[in-house]
């Protein structure tokens, strides 16, 4: 049977878990956010040129 120290352990283990997952959301958002706007940009950028060439 665990003592309640063991209890603890895991406890603070879970925290620093929780901590890290809500860290690597945060890291994935961020990188989301700025890949889309380099499609944004790539897809105006095509989208000019196709203008451009069929004037």
């Amino acid at each position: 049977m665990a003592s309640n120290s063991d209890d603890l352990v895991i406890s603070m283990d879970t925290s620093t878990i929780k901590r890290q997952l809500t860290q690597l959301g945060q890291d994935i958002t961020a990188s989301t956010a700025g890949i889309s706007k380099q499609f944004e940009t790539m897809g105006k950028s095509v989208d000019d040129s196709y203008a451009e060439a069929h004037q």
